[in-house]
C-alpha cells in the first residue's frame, strides 16, 4: 500500500481533517485553507490506534482543526464526531460532481458494490467472508513466494493463466505451492491467475447488482493495483471505469469533507484528548509460557551439535511448502550434526541448495561422508531428482518413523 504526503508540516489556517480505520490500513486525509491536502495510508498490521498516533505526530495539529472520522474500528479508542462510511462516500462523491451508476469499493479483506442513483447509495451488495477474493489474500500470496506488492505485479506483468482452486483460500493456496513445488508454473504465472481471479470475481459481483453498468467509480486500496483494474476492464468491458486520484482513501476524503461543516465547537485543538481507553470485547486467555510446567518432554539429553571428523552421515530434507529443513544424523550414535531452517518462497530446489549450502558451512572444514539421503514435504519429487533420486516419502510416513 503507497503513502501519499504533501507538505507535511504544521498547519495554519483553518483545517478539516478524515480519518477511517479500516481492516487492513488506517487512512488520514487533512485539508488547511493555507496548505493545501496531504493524505496517507499506512497499513496498521492490527495496530491502528499506534498508527493513528504516528500520523497524528508526524503531521501535528492547530486551534482549528476540525476532524471526522469513519469505519467501525475507529469507535473503539476514538471518540470525535463520526460519520458512516456509506454517507462518507456519498459525500466524496457528490463533492466531486460525479453520478456514477456504481461505485466499487475495494479493500483489503471485502469488496462492495454500492448501486447509486442521482448520488445516493441504494444498495449494497458485499463479499463473502472468504479470503480468496480479497486484495489482501494476493498480498499474502505474493509475500509466500517472496515477492512484495510490486515486485508481484510487475512478474504478473510476464506471467500465462493457470488453473488454481481459487474459489476456496485454502485450496487456491494449497494449488499454488504445490504448482510451484512441482515446477509446473512460475511464481509470475501464480501472480497473473490471482490478479485475474480476483478481477473475475468482482466483475461477477457487480453484475449480482442488476444494475445499471455505465459508469463504475473504483475506490479502496486495490484501486491502485493497475493490472487488476486493466483486467477488470475487460470482463467489464462495456462500462466506463474511472479511478480518481483520492480513490485509495475516499472513505476519509469524504470525512474530511463533513469535517469543514463542523462549527468552531467542532474543532480538536489537542489531538491526545480524542483518544479514549480501549476495552477488548473479550477474554484474554492465560499465556502460554504458564502452562510449561506441565509439558513432558522426551528427547535426547545431548543436544549439542557437533561434527565427527570422517564420519558417516545421513541427509534429510523436508522440502515444505512454506519452510525448507536439512539434518545431517550421524549413523554411529544418532546425533545431530548441523541443520539448517529456511523459507521455500515457492522454489523448493533452491531453498534445498541454500540449506545445504548453510549447512556445509557448519562443518568447520570437516570431511565427512553423506551414506544415504531422504526428502519429505510437497516439494520432495523435484528435490528428489535433485540429491540423485534419493528416497522420497510423504509426511505421514516422516512424522510417523520420526515419532517412533
Amino acid at each position: 500500500m503507497s503513502t501519499e504526503t504533501r507538505h507535511a508540516h504544521r498547519p495554519s489556517g483553518k483545517c478539516s481533517e478524515g480519518l477511517e480505520i479500516g481492516a487492513v490500513s488506517v487512512k488520514w486525509v487533512r485539508w488547511s485553507e493555507d496548505d493545501g491536502s496531504v493524505a496517507e495510508v499506512v497499513r496498521h498490521e492490527g495496530r491502528p490506534e499506534e498508527r493513528v498516533r504516528e500520523i497524528f505526530g508526524r503531521h501535528g495539529s492547530n486551534e482549528d482543526s476540525r476532524l471526522v472520522m469513519t469505519g467501525q474500528s475507529a469507535r473503539a479508542f476514538l471518540d470525535l464526531p463520526y460519520r458512516s462510511e456509506t454517507e462518507c462516500l456519498e459525500k466524496a462523491v457528490s463533492f466531486q460532481g460525479l453520478r456514477p451508476d456504481i461505485l466499487l469499493s475495494l479493500g483489503g479483506e471485502t469488496s462492495s458494490v454500492y448501486p447509486m442513483r442521482d448520488g445516493s447509495i441504494k444498495n449494497v451488495i458485499s463479499t463473502s467472508k472468504c479470503a480468496a477474493g480479497t486484495g489482501e489474500f494476493i498480498v499474502q500470496q505474493f509475500q509466500r513466494m517472496g515477492l512484495s506488492l510490486e515486485e508481484g505485479l510487475a512478474e504478473a506483468r510476464t506471467g500465462r493463466l493457470v488453473q488454481m482452486a481459487t474459489r476456496c483460500s485454502v485450496h487456491c493456496k494449497s494449488d499454488a505451492t504445490h504448482k510451484l513445488n512441482k515446477g509446473e508454473c512460475s511464481p509470475g504465472d501464480i501472480a497473473r491467475s490471482l490478479v485475474n481471479d480476483l478481477a473475475k470475481k468482482v466483475s461477477e459481483l457487480v453484475e449480482l447488482a442488476q444494475w445499471p453498468l455505465s459508469s463504475i467509480l473504483l475506490c479502496g486500496g486495490v484501486s491502485q493495483n493497475g493490472l487488476f483494474v486493466e483486467t477488470l476492464r475487460t470482463f467489464l468491458a462495456k462500462s466506463e471505469i474511472r479511478v480518481l486520484p483520492e480513490s485509495p482513501y475516499l472513505e476519509a476524503y469524504g470525512a474530511s469533507l463533513f469535517a469543514s461543516e463542523l462549527s468552531r465547537k467542532g474543532a480538536v485543538s489537542r489531538r491526545r484528548s480524542g483518544f479514549r481507553a480501549s476495552k477488548l470485547p473479550f477474554s484474554i486467555l492465560r499465556p502460554l509460557d504458564d502452562a510449561e510446567p506441565l509439558l513432558e518432554y522426551r528427547v535426547r539429553a545431548e543436544t549439542e551439535k557437533r561434527i565427527q571428523e570422517d564420519g558417516s552421515y545421513i541427509l534429510g530434507v523436508d522440502a515444505g511448502s512454506t519452510t525448507t529443513k536439512v539434518v545431517l544424523i550421524n549413523v554411529a550414535d544418532g546425533s545431530i550434526g548441523a541443520s539448517s531452517y529456511l523459507r521455500t518462497l515457492g522454489n523448493p530446489v533452491q531453498a534445498t541448495k541454500d540449506c545445504l549450502s548453510r549447512t556445509i558451512g557448519q562443518l568447520g572444514g570437516a570431511s565427512i561422508k553423506i551414506v544415504q539421503a531422504g526428502v519429505t514435504g510437497s516439494g520432495r519429487e523435484l528435490v528428489s531428482v535433485y540429491l540423485d533420486n534419493c528416497e522420497s516419502v510423504n509426511e505421514i510416513l516422516a512424522h510417523a518413523r520420526a515419532a517412533a
